[in-house]
């Protein structure tokens, strides 16, 4: 075997020492020969492999009579060199534990490599080699370099040196050396061959272990644990850790762990349940995992993050493998086992079983996923069963309100729960019970219904969940003053029953991470079963509280029966005469104002449509002083149809026949029309008109048509009680927060006295005589305003100061619309007007063609035949209904505009007897009528009346609609 050239000089001034020689050359290789042969049986007889490497460098250092001895295990992948054995017999530098990156060093990769040995010496004079600066570095001034090789395989590098001296090593003892090295070799290999072998032995133990343990339980806390110890004890870790990695989150979370008795005391403080931000090594993770194969680091890696060796280096690692865990081509989890106790490489003979063993172990991981769902599951069934059976078990409000509490307490694991149901009012929420970490003394106190999580709940009828209450708008802060607890999570569910929400249950800050979609879930069938039993329990409690005030009204009622027997009978009496005068009043009241309608209607019908047809220049044309005063006519036609319809709504209002038809309304076109109402009458006074429209308050619900009498009565009335050259204005803003909208109208006009402003939405109700004179009116307007704006759920206040004017303001409630409920309401308003007629009622119009008109007023009749044969068309005319009939089946006309109130036979009689018979189902029937009450119109279309329209009817309207038909 050849020898590296010795490396270094010889004239440094030191002696250097040569082989020992005893009687002779012979002798001297005799007594070597026997020490080989002496060491090599020594080192034979060993069965321990590192009792030979130990037993081996001793004999090796007294053989040579070196300071040290040592050998390092080369490791071909990780090209490093590690200590495996050293002896010092004199004192000396500590040996390198690990010599990495060989690629800097040639010479030594070079003995390893060409199995060459070979020696070097150090000295202060010219440039170092690499190797010269490693010994320098570590005190060493002579070192021999040996490649210990068995079966074609490169075991170890065999180290001699000094520290003290410069020192050549002979020739005959490097070949001696190398004799006693090759000597050592094989027996050294045979016990590494028998540590492989028992390593495997145990790997195949440690994997049938695992196989057991992991298809014997379907406990995912268990499995998972014994898998950790057994990655660890099938590569002799310290430590070992299963993480789960969230990929959306970029966070891992620790869900089990193994500790051997190895581990450091930093280890051996508990990892599980810690969940790490690995943001900043997202990158790292995302290819690891998508690679799927294993790797492994040390924690004093360069390429590693400052945060990932702080970490390490913290929990004592060293050597880091981790194991990617595959399921169904997807990573579900990962493993780390770690080895703090040296630098340390992992073999693909060690990797193996620990990638058998995730193999196993991740289908494990599945099937005790789903046990544990399905056993999370049962367990929720049973303890939602159990709170149905406690619920149930009682009809005691309070009793089962506390029995939901602290159940849904324990099921959800939160700190606190709150049970809050809606006042009387309907405007707060009182907490009924409170549970957990809270005060008794919350229980019983209000949280506003618009200034809540609970309350947003509530009005919205709808689970909510909210991960971070801190940032969430919807959270009352006065909630945590008042509680003491710092509100971080809310899950809260409406308690619902019969349709109608009658509060809602919170459980407020999960303790173990933050609340999900099946804490969502589970609290919803919570709020389920709590809601029947809610239901049940204030059922209970009226009952109970009825009976209770019945038995003692009995009671009193018992005592007081025989001397106030004859009382009653007399009271009895009385009230039902009295009812029966109020019933005959009302009855009479109703016919009144049907008939006064009617009349009023009738001449009020000739009056404006003999108006609207001169205007029109029907009769012929008009002068500038004639067509003023017909104009003058039709306002006050107006104006009187105005007070008729006042009137009639007062009393429709009082009697709770008024129906609102709410529906999404534009606010601007609404205000629009409501100015351009009294721009005449402003004009006429040089009053300045002012409006104010807030953008964001673009839609709200409401009836167009009495929204926008209410502004009309308002602004009317700002121009009618306002001076010349004064201004008037309207004014819009919306509260998005309290959800309101309010409309103001104001003015500079006479303003009003603080004590007559309680007055003033009476009916009929002026304030003095003297400005009943002044400005006339029938009291109705404001009465009407306050009145209409109530049934919105609204308030109407003022703010006035006599001689400055006046400001009153309608609130209404409002929501900023959402995009769907705009598109709504846009498509709504695009849509075309339909009459109600079907296709197959559709007419063709031949020329002259004949319309049936039924109307027993002369004049009205007039009016209309002369309008009706001025479009082109043919007017038949009956007086009743009667000859309405008979006019129909002589000469069967293709339109029918039909009276109501007629002599003899009224209209729908007649429109009833035209539809008995077949032949006329498809002529449209228009019913004009003064009737004006509610239920009128159903009436008529009831009994068969296509279309219907009251008195006054405007003339251009009854174009539209006649043309609709025919057209």
């Amino acid at each position: 075997m050849s020898v590296l050239p010795r490396i270094g000089r010889k004239d440094t001034g030191e002696s250097v020492q040569t082989p020992p020689h005893s009687n002779g050359e012979n002798a001297w290789l005799q007594g070597t020969l026997y020490a080989v042969q002496k060491a090599t049986q020594a080192i034979a007889g060993l069965p321990d492999f590192a009792d030979s490497e130990e037993t081996f460098v001793q004999e090796m250092a007294q053989f040579l009579a070196a300071e040290g001895c040592a050998t390092y295990r080369w490791d071909r992948y990780e090209n490093t060199l590690t200590l495996s054995a050293a002896y010092q017999g004199q004192p000396h530098t500590d040996f390198v534990k690990e010599i990495k990156a060989l690629n800097h060093y040639p010479q030594i990769l070079q003995v390893l490599e060409n199995l060459q040995a070979g020696q070097m010496i150090i000295d202060d004079r010219g440039r170092l080699t690499a190797e010269q600066e490693f010994m320098a570095k570590h005190g060493i001034r002579s070192m021999l370099l040996l490649p210990m090789v068995a079966q074609g395989r490169t075991l170890a590098l065999v180290q001699v040196t000094e520290s003290r001296r410069q020192r050549l090593f002979a020739e005959q003892e490097v070949i001696f050396a190398q004799l006693l090295t090759n000597q050592t070799a094989p027996a050294i290999y045979n016990a590494i061959i028998q540590a492989e072998t028992e390593r495997r032995l145990d790997e195949q133990v440690v994997l049938r272990r695992a196989s057991t343990i992991i298809s014997s339980s379907l406990d995912l806390q268990s499995v998972l644990g014994s898998v950790a110890e057994q990655m660890c004890r099938v590569v002799k870790g310290t430590s070992a850790y299963i993480c789960h990695y969230d990929q959306r989150q970029k966070k891992s979370t620790v869900i089990a762990e193994y500790v051997s008795p190895d581990a450091n005391e930093k280890e051996r403080v508990s990892d599980l349940g810690v969940q790490y931000d690995l943001r900043q090594e997202a990158q790292q993770m995302d290819a690891f995992l998508t690679e799927g194969q294993p790797v492994h680091w040390y924690a004093d890696d360069e390429d590693l993050t400052w945060r990932e060796r702080d970490h390490y280096q913290r929990y004592g690692g060293c050597t880091i493998l981790a194991v990617p865990m595959r399921y169904a081509s997807k990573v579900v989890a990962y493993a780390e086992i770690w080895d703090s106790r040296s630098r340390r490489s992992f073999t693909p003979e060690e990797i193996a079983p620990v990638q058998t063993i995730s193999q196993h172990a991740v289908i494990a991981y599945d099937h005790a996923r789903l046990h544990s769902e399905l056993e999370q599951q049962a367990g929720e069934l049973a303890a939602l069963n159990r709170i149905s059976q406690a619920i149930t078990s009682t009809l005691e409000l309070q009793e089962t309100l506390e029995i939901v509490a602290r159940n849904t307490l324990k099921l959800l694991d939160v700190e606190a729960v709150v049970i809050a149901l809606l006042d009387k009012s309907e405007r707060y929420l009182r907490f009924a019970t409170v549970s957990g970490d809270l005060p008794d003394s919350l229980s019983g106190r209000r949280s506003k219904l618009n200034h809540s999580i609970w309350g947003w709940s509530v009005r919205h009828a709808k689970p909510l969940l909210v991960v971070n209450a801190a940032v969430d708008t919807r959270h009352d802060p006065t909630f945590d003053e008042q509680s003491g607890l710092e509100t971080t999570s809310v899950l809260c569910a409406p308690l619902q029953a019969k349709g109608q929400t009658r509060g809602a249950i919170a459980a407020i800050n999960k303790r173990d991470g933050k609340p999900g979609k099946e804490d969502m879930r589970l609290l919803t069938n919570i709020a389920r079963a709590a809601s029947t039993a809610l239901e049940n329990a204030i059922l209970y409690e009226r009952a109970r509280r009825e009976i209770g005030e019945r038995k003692k009204a009995e009671e009193r009622l018992e005592s007081e029966r025989q001397s106030l027997a004859d009382q009653v009978s007399v009271q009895t009496a009385e009230l039902r005469k009295t009812n029966a005068e109020l019933a005959h009043a009302v009855r009479l009241k109703d016919e009144f104002l049907a008939s006064m309608s009617h009349e009023l209607r009738t001449p009020l019908n000739a009056i404006l449509g003999i108006a609207e047809g001169l205007l029109d220049q029907f009769y012929g044309s008009l002068n500038e002083r004639q067509t003023r005063s017909v104009q003058l006519v039709e306002h006050s036609g107006r104006h009187l149809l105005a007070l008729i319809n006042d009137i009639l709504d007062v009393s429709k209002i009082e009697s709770g026949e008024l129906m609102l038809e709410m529906e999404t309304v534009p606010v601007s076109s609404i205000c629009a029309g409501s100015l351009q109402f009294i721009k005449l009458a402003a004009s006429k006074k040089n009053i300045t008109v002012h409006s104010e429209i807030d953008e964001q308050v673009s839609y709200i619900q409401a009836d167009s048509r009495r929204l926008k009498q209410i502004l009309i009565n308002l602004l009317s009335n700002a121009v009618k009680f306002t001076p010349d050259h004064g201004a008037v204005g309207l004014q819009v803003v919306g509260d998005p927060e309290n959800e309101i909208a309010q409309f103001t109208v104001w003015d500079t006009g006479i303003g009003i006295a603080q004590a007559d402003v309680p007055r003033i939405f009476r009916p009929f109700v002026q304030l003095d005589s003297s400005l009943s004179r002044q400005f006339p009116g029938t009291g109705l307007g404001l009465s009407l305003v306050k009145r209409m704006t109530e049934m919105h759920g609204g308030t109407v206040s003022v703010d006035s100061t006599p001689g400055r004017g006046s400001r009153f303001t309608v609130t209404l409630s409002w929501q900023s619309s959402s995009a769907s409920e705009l598109e709504v309401a846009i498509s709504q308003a695009q849509l075309p007007q339909t009459t109600g007629l079907h296709t197959s009622q559709l007419v063709h119009r031949p020329s002259r063609t004949r319309i049936l008109l039924a109307e027993d007023d002369q004049i009205n009749a007039e009016i209309f035949v002369q309008f009706i044969e001025s479009l082109d068309y043919q007017v038949i005319l009956a007086k009743d209904g009667r000859e309405a009939i008979k006019l129909c089946r002589e000469m069967r006309p293709a339109l029918i505009l039909m009276d109501i109130q007629m002599p003899g036979m009224n209209g729908l009689e007649a429109i009833q007897e035209i539809r008995s018979d077949k032949k006329f189902d498809d002529i449209p029937i228009i019913a004009l009528t003064a009737l004006a009450m509610a239920g009128d119109q159903e009436r008529c279309m009831d009994a068969g009346a296509n279309d219907y329209m009251t008195k006054p009817v405007p003339l251009r309207q009854l174009k539209k609609v006649i043309r609709s038909y025919l057209r």
